[in-house]
């Protein structure tokens, strides 16, 4: 790709995708901002470049590590100064002046300095603000490495709603259709961003077009549920008579995908009443839950040659949240050429 190109205009109707096994993880620039999320869902960004510092370098530790001070010696009316240090307090005696004392401390400390070095364990606890890749919607992924990857050209992507990224050209980027290199995106093309859904509700849904959905449903089974099936949530096989079809993304979430039939997967009956379970708590509740949602590429152009870093999720959800735009997390084993 050369490195003048300007914008690329979508001449074809969407993005090819690549396999997710063999997409790339995205190739990140120090700037971009990963949005971390704790267990009760608060969320916050940090620079990539930053993050990247505090993983691998640590920080100076707060504490120094000759603890201590000065204070007025009560039988004596002296000042009193003493440091502990390595777990023993150092005795630096009794001073007429403050001013005497507090020098004491401060060349014992000199004279001591602090070298120690340690990596905030809350860096390495940090989780990345993920999506489940069937039901788009959010989740949280321990990060489990951030390592630099290399020098190399990036490009700066847009979307109509403001999101702005700049990458790597082969970092996988999450799309309606899958995934795809960011260099294989052009205009027109659409990615997934962060965004909301309302919650789903069983009251959306007319009982009678429930019902339909329920007949269509049951007329798919002997196609494509096979005579010894597999079911998608936990692998096992089971018999046609003991498997259901699932709509992978629940109707009440998205009714659009309510008659496609590549939302539907086998499942088994224990997996089956696991996730009706967990639908119907979801539909209890109101309001609006976070999920990934599809926006228009406006811009994508070589934006030049910069450091770049990659982020390492735990699975399944291997992806992340980076300046709004879900990318593919990187390989746990390093390329061949960054090593």
């Amino acid at each position: 790709m050369s490195g003048g190109m300007g914008a690329r205009s979508g001449e074809a109707t969407g993005p090819k995708p690549a396999e997710g096994a063999v997409c790339p993880g995205g190739r990140l620039t120090g700037a971009t901002e990963i949005t971390l999320a704790n267990p009760k869902g608060d969320l916050r960004r940090r620079q990539l470049g930053e993050l990247h510092r505090l993983w691998h370098q640590g920080v100076r530790d707060s504490d120094p590590v000759a603890k201590g001070g000065v204070q007025r010696h009560g039988g004596t009316g002296k000042w009193q100064a003493q440091v502990k240090f390595r777990g023993k307090v150092q005795w630096l005696g009794l001073h007429e002046e403050r001013e005497a004392a507090e020098r004491a401390v401060a060349e014992f400390r000199a004279r001591n300095p602090n070298h120690r070095q340690r990596l905030l364990a809350s860096v390495r606890r940090n989780h990345a603000r993920s999506y489940c890749e069937r039901t788009l919607l959010a989740e949280r992924a321990r990060i489990v490495d951030v390592r630099a990857a290399g020098v190399e050209p990036v490009l700066r992507l847009a979307t109509d709603n403001g999101r702005l990224l700049r990458c790597g050209a082969g970092s996988g980027i999450l799309t309606p259709e899958g995934w795809c290199r960011a260099e294989d995106l052009a205009v027109g093309a659409r990615v997934m961003v962060a965004g909301k859904v309302p919650r789903p509700s069983e009251a959306a849904i007319p009982p009678s077009l429930r019902r339909g959905i329920g007949v269509w449903t049951s007329m798919q089974r002997s196609r494509l549920i096979r005579p010894l099936g597999a079911c998608y949530v936990c692998g096992l096989s089971f018999p046609r008579t003991e498997l259901e079809l699932d709509h992978v993304v629940p109707v009440v979430l998205d009714l659009s995908k309510a008659l496609d039939e590549r939302n539907l997967s086998p499942i088994c009956a224990p997996c089956h009443a696991v996730k009706n379970a967990e639908e119907q708590r979801l539909a209890r509740r109101a309001g609006m839950i976070a999920a990934a949602r599809p926006q228009t590429v406006v811009m994508i152009a070589s934006d030049g040659v910069e450091q770049t870093y990659e982020v390492v999720v735990e699975e399944p959800a291997s992806n992340l949240l980076a300046d709004g735009i879900v990318l593919k997390g990187a390989s746990r084993e390093k390329p061949a050429a960054s090593r």
